[in-house]
């Protein structure tokens, strides 16, 4: 019995020691990659499309009239934003392709719906044919823009 103990004890021990090193360096790899950015994951894989932040926007500026382009007529208007801190506030421009006249408002925070909001509110009493906005995320409703300024 003795003998059968001692040739199993010969027999296991050279696997333990491997066994014990490779847990050891199982444990101190799981403790790097822990530390990495992207936790030892692939950012993304081959066939990824990134959804996020894509808009669709109604009028591009090809489809523009060519008064508009021409710059021949007043009430064309290009809009943007200015961002201040990040997610806080920031300005809305409108600028009139012709006259070079420049409308700006401050809002509180970088949204869509008080950007649009600001963006009638300051174009309610003036001429305006088209509104040609840059592909922000803060403009994806440019079609309710439209509808609400009967361009």
């Amino acid at each position: 019995m003795e003998r059968l103990l001692l040739v199993i004890k010969q027999v296991i021990e050279p696997f333990t020691k491997n066994i014990l090193i490779t847990t050891h360096y199982l444990m101190v790899l799981v403790v790097v990659i822990r530390k990495l950015r992207h936790r030892g994951k692939k950012r993304h894989t081959k066939g990824y499309v990134e959804n996020r932040g894509k808009i669709s926007i109604s009028h591009t500026i090809q489809e523009r009239p060519k008064d508009a382009n021409n710059r021949t007529r007043i009430g064309d208007w290009e809009a943007d934003t200015v961002a201040g801190k990040t997610g806080k506030s920031c300005l809305v421009t409108l600028t009139d392709r012709y006259y070079r006249f420049l409308k700006i408002q401050k809002v509180a925070v970088k949204k869509s719906k008080l950007v649009i909001e600001a963006m009638v509110k300051m174009l309610e009493p003036l001429t305006k044919h088209t509104v040609t906005p840059d592909r922000g995320k803060e403009c994806p409703y440019h079609q309710k823009l439209c509808d609400q300024l009967k361009i």
